[in-house]
């Protein structure tokens, strides 16, 4: 095409992007920017919680094999003011209870995640692998990003997460 009715010219050969091309592409990124970091930081904040709950059911799990193992009680202790838990086991060569682990649920997880007992205060594994409660499970909620993670005990020590 050599020319339009108005006088211009235009080069078909030329390569490359116009102003306007690359001012649409970079409006268009900034809309999926604007969409997609909230999300992103929602499924961040969610996964962390989700991370914790499968965190405290693997320790859960080694809680109870310590009792398994050593043939004596263990037991995890939550503190829920300080966002934290703690595992014990007895020490039969030195009778006493020693600490095995201690997880910071705000330092290891971060500060979205927070950890809620419903006044229970430790769940003990005797040498059997079984929990003592009067009921038929314990539960301990892990929230995070405005989800509820489940973590439950069964009375004969198996360990699960349920969302909500």
């Amino acid at each position: 095409m050599t020319g339009t009715g108005y006088g211009f010219r235009r080069n078909r050969s030329r390569k490359g992007f116009s102003l306007i091309e690359l001012m649409v592409v970079i409006a268009l990124f900034g809309i999926l920017l604007a969409v997609g970091i909230p999300n992103l930081m929602k499924f961040r904040a969610t996964s962390a919680g989700y991370q914790c709950a499968r965190t405290l059911v693997s320790d859960l799990e080694a809680t109870r094999n310590l009792s398994l193992r050593t043939e004596n009680e263990a037991y995890i202790t939550f503190t829920p003011t300080q966002n934290k838990y703690e595992i014990y086991y007895y020490d039969e060569n030195v009778k006493i209870y020693r600490r095995y682990k201690c997880v910071q649920i705000n330092k290891d997880f971060g500060a979205s995640v927070s950890l809620s007992t419903g006044g229970i205060t430790e769940i003990r594994f005797k040498s059997q692998g079984f929990i003592e409660t009067s009921s038929a499970s314990e539960t301990v909620q892990v929230k995070s990003g405005g989800i509820n993670y489940s973590v439950v005990v069964t009375k004969n020590g198996k360990c699960y997460v349920k969302e909500g």
